[in-house]
């Protein structure tokens, strides 16, 4: 018997009945997508009071404030009093342009992980009929291509309702 057969011989004794594994695909865990909770508004019962630098205390009407679940009072509260990543003047601007400028901004903002934006949107008070550019500024930033990135709206303090501060969400 020469050294091969024998080799062979040997193996096939050491493996015995021995089948070959079924190789079956891998089974990859499928990533968890986040669907933040629409904004919702915020009954005035549930507002937070803001107070100015000068310690006003501050109301906001319920329809102009939005929120995501979760969001603190005292978050709120803070967010009437930080300092702002951006400003985005609206000013002037019909309804489409200013909601692209508004899209752009903060997708610019969201690419380096700002947070807070204030945009200027006016109250519509030199407008030629109804002022729609506050209305359609929220809106979209509850129903826009980025709300999910939107986790509050705010009338600014003391801006008379002509601007707003928006909280982003945190970049991963």
């Amino acid at each position: 018997m020469s050294i091969e057969a024998e080799d062979d011989l040997l193996f096939a004794t050491a493996i015995g009945n021995a089948r070959p594994l079924v190789i079956t695909p891998k089974v990859t865990a499928k990533a968890k997508r986040h669907h933040p909770a629409p904004l919702h508004t915020r009954s005035r019962a549930e507002l937070p009071s803001l107070r100015t630098s000068s310690g006003e205390v501050l109301h906001h009407p319920s329809p102009w404030t939005l929120v995501s679940p979760g969001i603190s009072r005292e978050r709120l509260r803070k967010l009437g009093q930080s300092a702002v990543d951006i400003t985005i003047d609206l000013h002037g601007m019909h309804r489409e342009q200013a909601l692209g400028e508004l899209q752009r901004t903060l997708t610019d903002l969201l690419t380096h992980r700002g947070r807070i934006a204030e945009i200027i949107h006016g109250r519509g008070l030199h407008s030629e009929g109804t002022p729609i550019l506050r209305q359609a500024v929220y809106d979209w930033l509850n129903h826009g291509k980025l709300h999910q990135h939107i986790l509050a709206a705010i009338p600014k303090p003391n801006s008379g309702g002509g601007a707003c501060l928006v909280l982003l969400r945190r970049q991963r």
